[in-house]
């Protein structure tokens, strides 16, 4: 027999009920999330996926929604919550990394909007980057 609980109102709740707890920005984002739940032990499913056409309807009311139990909703909340602050983390430390470039002539890091390395000194201005060695100065 399903187990039933009673939510607000004393009203009866099936725990086995799908209930959204997240809409995905794609189809990709929602089954990596999918994913994400299903190893931590939550089954989830993916509604509204068949409503994404690339760019042209990317917008909040058609895109795929994850759902899980009532029983799991919790939980899910809590693993989708790990799982967007570790995208937002990932997705900041890309953006860093691509504001920097390794010098030619030593390999130090330095940022990209800088000419001259803050290492050595070498500058993509003074090179001749097509006819000669980069560690030349």
């Amino acid at each position: 027999m399903d187990s039933v609980a009673f939510g607000i109102g004393g009203n009866a709740v099936d725990e086995h009920q799908f209930v959204e707890v997240y809409r995905a920005k794609n189809s990709l984002q929602a089954v990596l999330l999918q994913q994400a739940l299903a190893e931590a032990g939550i089954r989830a499913t993916v509604e509204n996926d068949h409503l994404q056409f690339g760019d042209l309807m990317e917008d909040w009311t058609t895109g795929p929604r994850i759902t899980v139990e009532n029983k799991d909703v919790a939980k899910g909340v809590e693993v989708l919550a790990r799982w967007e602050q570790a995208d937002s983390n990932a997705h900041a430390a890309s953006v860093e990394a691509s504001e920097v470039a390794n010098c030619l002539a030593c390999g130090a890091r330095m940022p990209i909007e800088e000419s001259e390395c803050p290492a050595c000194g070498w500058s993509f201005e003074d090179s001749d980057l097509g006819n000669g060695d980069p560690n030349r100065a």
